[in-house]
């Protein structure tokens, strides 16, 4: 959706390049053509192709960026909370304000060239060149905020149309070694906590679509901060299961207490998702670390797993592409039931 986005060009650039395309003019040989005929077209013609390189480079910024309220609910939210709402649409308005203005002042331009001499010719359009080179000054810091905006949106994740799960958990937890180890997606891992500030993709056999999502504290929506607001739209909007991903031991340095309360959390706000347990880092717990977990998840599908010694990730693969296909085949079964009759449709 956002992946094709080109680069904005700034103030200077756009006019740089506005300028170049205008000095090349050069007009074919025409023997019939007055040397005064001539020397008015020429000018003329400078000031459409600048013009033309100023509006063809709004036209593609109207086109590439989008509008937030049409975009799908995820996308939407997600992309407000990548760039400012507000900015990002006065930004827009400015861009259409100076082609809106550039073209009318290209246009009175070329009117007051067609009744005039060559010489003045030559004054108005370097009239013009500077009226619309103070337009597109006048929205330098727009260019900049929209610039700034298309690189944010592009980072944005690409889903693809496939069962999809998501990982959630606290900060440290392991998720991003757990999405490298099921899938061979290689995001960022590193023994601190908050390491995933975006969406990470990864993809079981092309069949099963995994989101790793930033780490998550037990708190109110409301105080959930913009890396975990991006985990809550995954949860809300795109998954169809959630794979929570615990740590039994100390090793993420978030409590056992801390770690189960935002798993009771998540099941009281999205009970409607299927929920799977992860006791990851099995390798580094005690007897009575890992006896503690299973009886908390007691009433959950739990696999007790470990990225290091690779104990059930391949099994937790199974399971998944299972479930995922299950997923679909009662969608189908949905849509088949909800499809009208010969004898309803008429």
């Amino acid at each position: 959706m956002f992946h094709k986005m080109t680069h904005i060009m700034s103030e200077t650039e756009l006019l740089d390049s506005a300028f170049l395309r205008a000095k090349a003019v050069k007009l074919p040989y025409d023997p019939k053509r007055s040397k005064k005929s001539a020397g008015k077209l020429i000018e003329k013609t400078k000031v459409i192709v600048f013009a033309e390189a100023l509006k063809k480079h709004f036209d593609k910024i109207n086109k590439m960026m989008p509008s937030l309220e049409l975009l799908p609910p995820f996308y939407r939210d997600l992309a407000e909370i990548a760039v400012n709402k507000d900015d990002f649409k006065k930004s827009l308005n400015s861009v259409r304000w100076a082609d809106k203005k550039i073209r009318a002042l290209g246009g009175a331009c070329r009117r007051k060239m067609s009744k005039t001499t060559p010489e003045k010719a030559i004054v108005f359009r370097k009239q013009f060149f500077g009226r619309a080179s103070s337009v597109v000054k006048d929205i330098r810091k727009d260019l900049v905020i929209l610039e700034t905006s298309r690189k944010k949106l592009r980072r944005l994740p690409r889903l693809m149309p496939l069962p999809t799960f998501v990982l959630a958990g606290a900060p440290n937890a392991g998720k991003s070694s757990v999405l490298q180890a099921l899938t061979g997606a290689k995001p960022e891992i590193q023994p601190y906590p908050f390491t995933t500030k975006g969406l990470l993709l990864g993809y079981i056999d092309k069949q099963v679509q995994l989101i790793d999502t930033p780490g998550l504290l037990d708190r109110a929506l409301e105080e959930r901060n913009r890396i975990e607001m991006q985990a809550m739209l995954a949860i809300t909007h795109i998954a169809e299961g959630l794979v929570f991903i615990f740590d039994p031991t100390d090793a993420s340095g978030y409590s056992f207490e801390l770690q189960a309360a935002l798993f009771r959390g998540l099941k009281e706000n999205f009970g409607g998702l299927n929920f799977f347990v992860c006791l990851n880092k099995f390798d580094l717990a005690s007897k009575e670390e890992i006896s503690r977990a299973q009886k908390f998840f007691e009433k959950e599908v739990v696999f007790e797993t470990s990225v290091k010694t690779d104990k059930n990730i391949s099994e937790l693969k199974i399971f998944l592409k299972k479930e995922s296909r299950k997923l679909r085949a009662r969608q189908a079964h949905s849509e088949e039931c909800t499809r009208p009759t010969p004898q309803q449709g008429r």
